[in-house]
């Protein structure tokens, strides 16, 4: 990573009911709560129409965050499965990172790849189970 000023981008896979996203660099507690936002507004057609939702992280820039960070972080993504939140594939993390979601574990499901195409196939076959 060069630099660590934060960068986020989201995206959706409308016919896998994915919200997408990549962030990198340290993150202050109001560029998360932004970010968060985002992602709700993303997620907003499969919470509207009460469909459950995956999502996949690219974590491959990251870098691990600050104690506040990880609450913040863990907060939204309690309110994101009260929304619909199914699981979440984080890709490319550092093992700082993992460490961070492991501990997330009690709320969703989470499962660490090396490349998006394994996590993509790991999201998509809980499709079959639903």
């Amino acid at each position: 990573m060069d630099s660590f000023d934060p960068s986020f981008n989201v995206s959706i896979d409308r016919v896998h009911c994915v919200v997408r996203f990549a962030a990198s660099g340290m993150w202050e507690e109001k560029q998360i709560k932004e970010a968060s936002v985002k992602i709700g507004e993303a997620a907003a057609p499969f919470i509207l129409a009460k469909q459950r939702f995956s999502m996949l992280g690219d974590y491959s820039e990251a870098i691990t965050q600050s104690q506040q960070a990880a609450i913040v972080i863990r907060s939204s993504i309690e309110t994101a499965v009260k929304l619909g939140l199914a699981r979440i594939g984080v890709v490319g993390a550092s093992a700082l990172v993992k460490m961070q979601y492991k501990r997330m574990d009690d709320i969703v499901e989470i499962e660490f790849f090396d490349t998006k195409v394994d996590a993509l196939q790991w999201l998509r076959s809980n499709e079959q189970a639903a």
